[in-house]
């Protein structure tokens, strides 16, 4: 990487230690790498999702889903995955219309808009709130998925800033990150799912089919996995 882009890097690293809940700042890394002419960074991140079947189709067909808005997500029923998404959104004043669209000429660009859309609907998935800890827990999550270094030095920034502000604090949010990481190790790789057709459907299903927890007895598990995955396939 040429040494401008490298203090351009550092400089984020530094903007994280300050704030770890600039995540927007993981798509500016993400535009810096892009634009080096070093690419071997990106192309190990590509080659991890070549099998992945359900990415590649995503990306061939230029999968961009119309992001819900928060009126239309209240409107989901108690314990499903929408209703979920709604309560952090609205908890938490956000929304998903604020993430932008931009056109996409390689993989490692469609990777970077699928995290974009998907980041609050994780949030949902996985329980994680936005304290910091839980924002780097998700980003461990996220690193264990996709084995982004942007991601990466979000959480080095992160942990930099609790040793800053409070060392205790950051020995314990450290365990909670390492959960995190190794929560991503163990779910599906979740950049494959068409999460926003998902929404209808009870949260708890939902996580299971995505190998998240196990919300069910394990004798009811493989009944609910393959009555999801039936209704995922059909057509429209």
């Amino acid at each position: 990487m040429k040494i401008y882009n490298r203090l351009r890097i550092a400089k984020l690293l530094l903007q994280l230690v300050i704030n770890p809940k600039r995540t927007d700042l993981i798509f500016k890394g993400v535009q810096i790498v892009t634009e080096d002419g070093d690419q071997k960074i990106f192309s190990a991140i590509e080659k991890k999702f070549e099998n992945n079947h359900d990415f590649q189709e995503n990306y061939r067909n230029r999968y961009n889903p119309d992001p819900p808005t928060n009126e239309e997500l209240s409107h989901y029923p108690p314990g499903s995955f929408g209703q979920a998404l709604y309560q952090h959104l609205h908890s938490n004043n956000l929304s998903l219309e604020i993430f932008p669209r931009f056109e996409c000429r390689r993989p490692i660009e469609y990777l970077s808009l699928r995290i974009y859309q998907d980041h609050d609907l994780w949030h949902a998935l996985t329980g994680y709130g936005v304290s910091i800890e839980d924002e780097l827990s998700l980003q461990a999550f996220g690193v264990a998925q996709y084995s982004s270094p942007i991601s990466t030095l979000l959480v080095a920034g992160g942990l930099l800033h609790l040793i800053w502000k409070n060392p205790l604090n950051a020995v314990d949010a450290l365990r909670k990150i390492v959960a995190g990481y190794q929560k991503g190790l163990e779910a599906k790789p979740l950049l494959g799912f068409r999460l926003h057709e998902l929404l209808d459907r009870p949260l708890i299903e939902v996580q299971i089919l995505c190998g998240l927890r196990d919300a069910l007895p394990l004798h009811h598990q493989p009944e609910v996995k393959s009555r999801l995955q039936t209704d995922v396939d059909k057509p429209a």
